[in-house]
């Protein structure tokens, strides 16, 4: 017992350090979606409570279902700070809150685990918000991400039958397509730009985003 003690220290320094990673990831990537859903997917619905949903299991530390089969139960959940670290997963993949563990879980992207935890969970409908614009520069541009995004939104949307997910697909990408209209004119064009692909690429997800980026190289 003495020793996961001393552990705890470091990890909860890890814990920090992706959780301000995930935060910033909201703030700058999902365009289109009020901030406040996903903070309030993340912090006012109990992380345990989504594990145990889909998993069927309640304990605080369990056998991790991402990253095979191990040993020992390496997935730790932390209800203090609602959110959970699994000491098996690869670096970089090991921080979990509640969004990335249902998007995770469900092989769907964050903003289908969104709309998920609100169904699920019974959370009111919020008001969209326009998106943020504090990004350092990419290297996809909305025209290289806006045809595989179309395809995946036409796809997703007659899979689920989810009208409020086609609402937010359809949302995310005119305000893209806003913004990259507008970046010539803007005083920070290339921040115009990223902000345009990110929105696309939050749907696309990053497996398909390098893909597309390995295409053009």
């Amino acid at each position: 017992m003495a020793d996961e003690e001393t552990q705890l220290p470091a990890v909860e320094e890890l814990l920090d350090f992706d959780r301000e990673s995930v935060q910033r990831l909201y703030a700058t990537s999902m365009g289109g979606i009020n901030p406040e859903r996903w903070e309030r997917a993340r912090d006012e619905v109990r992380f345990e409570d989504v594990v145990s949903e889909l998993t069927g299991h309640r304990e605080h530390l369990l056998h991790c279902p991402f990253h095979g089969k191990d040993r020992t139960p390496s997935f730790q959940l932390y209800p203090r700070t609602n959110d959970a670290f699994c000491f098996g997963c690869p670096p970089g993949s090991q921080y979990y809150d509640s969004v990335i563990f249902a998007s995770k879980y469900l092989d769907c992207n964050r903003v289908q685990a969104l709309h998920w935890i609100e169904k699920t969970f019974d959370l009111p409908r919020l008001p969209d918000s326009p998106l943020e614009d504090d990004d350092e520069p990419g290297t996809l541009g909305f025209w290289d991400l806006s045809e595989p995004f179309i395809l995946k939104a036409a796809h997703d949307v007659q899979e689920g039958k989810d009208p409020e997910l086609a609402e937010d697909y359809i949302r995310i990408y005119f305000i893209s397509l806003a913004l990259e209209k507008s970046a010539r004119a803007s005083e920070d064009p290339d921040g115009a730009r990223l902000r345009a692909a990110m929105g696309l690429a939050s749907v696309l997800g990053k497996d398909r985003v390098a893909a597309i980026a390995g295409s053009r190289t």
